[in-house]
């Protein structure tokens, strides 16, 4: 189904957003 695939893409494009949020967080 194409909406599981979205989700599963926006949870992707989450992960990647809240690891760079924590990355700059750091510095």
């Amino acid at each position: 189904m194409v909406f599981i695939k979205c989700k599963k893409i926006f949870f992707l494009q989450m992960k990647k957003l809240e690891k760079w949020i924590l990355i700059n967080r750091e510095k």
